[in-house]
């Protein structure tokens, strides 16, 4: 098998090349090749249990499920909506479109790319749009109730911690001609890291921090994101000037708009999992000087918010930040 490297070939031109084609495909929107760009799905976990559901009614008739088929089925049963349209018009109304403007196709796709990062479903080699549940994936849909569920000793929150923390990227692009190798870290273990060092961590900083980290092997790389959030903290740097450090530029809004979304999906996750827990900064267990941190932090006047809500490390995600951060990645093209 050839090393990630191979796939660019030497020249560093052709790599630029490659990662501006892969900026330029996105549907003109406004992205900068430094952070994790996060699929925006439905993030209810008993809602992701329910579809993987679906596509096990699927994969039992044929061996595997098909996106589209999966979309369909869920359209049909209400289980994704269109304002304005009753659930029996949706599929006719978008149909002969592409698959890109069939939105109940889209949203489905987004939902499945999730659950191939969690390891619950995954790719059918040599057929076109078939996935299949994987056994993880199989043992999640049989929870039922809300979630977290119970089977015997099984408890569901155990399996989503340990698929949030096996969650990878290699690459931040799914076709290999646009892959960008320098994306290689487990995305949820450097969201509590940077959540452990002060306790608490908002959007804004995972964006320039967790999100920006390429390599989590590579300590400088690791020390770099640590310094920056130390550096916000201590008013070194500003938000607006880390924001330009990964490539975005705070005064653009579609820009900030794109950058902010990304860790909402996964902080989410994260909260329902219980490895954090959404306050308030005016709540009496956060530091009383945050509303001023925070502040004097997002100054000058920017298209980036200030921050009313953190995000703060619980227990849990202590003692799983502990028992990871000692592990090391090998990746495939290493094996």
């Amino acid at each position: 098998m050839k090393k990630q490297a191979n796939l660019f070939g030497d020249s560093t031109q052709n790599l630029e090349n490659i990662l501006f084609n892969a900026v330029k495909r996105k549907g003109g929107k406004t992205v900068s090749r430094e952070i994790i760009w996060f699929p925006k799905p439905s993030t209810d976990l008993k809602d992701m249990r329910d579809k993987l559901k679906v596509a096990m009614v699927h994969q039992q008739k044929l061996g595997f499920f098909l996106e589209n088929d999966v979309a369909n089925a869920l359209v049909n049963a209400g289980a994704l909506t269109r304002r304005f349209l009753p659930p029996q018009d949706i599929v006719s109304q978008y149909q002969g479109e592409t698959t890109a403007n069939q939105p109940h196709i889209s949203s489905f796709r987004m939902q499945n790319r999730i659950f191939r990062f969690l390891g619950w479903t995954e790719r059918v080699v040599g057929q076109a749009n078939a996935y299949r549940v994987t056994q993880l994936g199989e043992q999640i849909s049989k929870f039922t109730g809300y979630f977290p569920g119970q089977i015997g000793d099984l408890n569901e929150r155990d399996l989503v911690v340990e698929s949030l923390m096996n969650f990878t990227f290699f690459s931040v692009n799914d076709e290999l001609r646009y892959w960008d190798g320098r994306f290689r870290q487990r995305l949820f273990l450097n969201i509590i890291r940077m959540a452990s060092i002060y306790g608490y961590i908002t959007n804004n900083e995972l964006v320039v921090t967790g999100f920006a980290l390429k390599d989590d092997r590579n300590q400088e790389q690791i020390d770099e994101i640590i310094d920056r959030i130390h550096h916000l903290h201590n008013g070194r740097i500003t938000m607006p000037e880390a924001y330009k450090e990964v490539g975005i530029d705070p005064y653009k809004k579609s820009a900030v708009k794109n950058a902010y979304d990304s860790p909402k999906v996964a902080l989410s996750l994260c909260r329902q999992a219980g490895l954090l827990e959404r306050k308030n900064i005016t709540d009496d267990e956060i530091p009383d000087n945050i509303y001023e941190l925070y502040n004097r932090m997002h100054q000058p006047r920017t298209q980036l918010s200030t921050p009313r809500v953190v995000n703060c490390i619980t227990r849990l995600g202590r003692k799983i930040l502990e028992r990871e951060i000692t592990k090391t990645s090998v990746w495939f093209d290493e094996l």
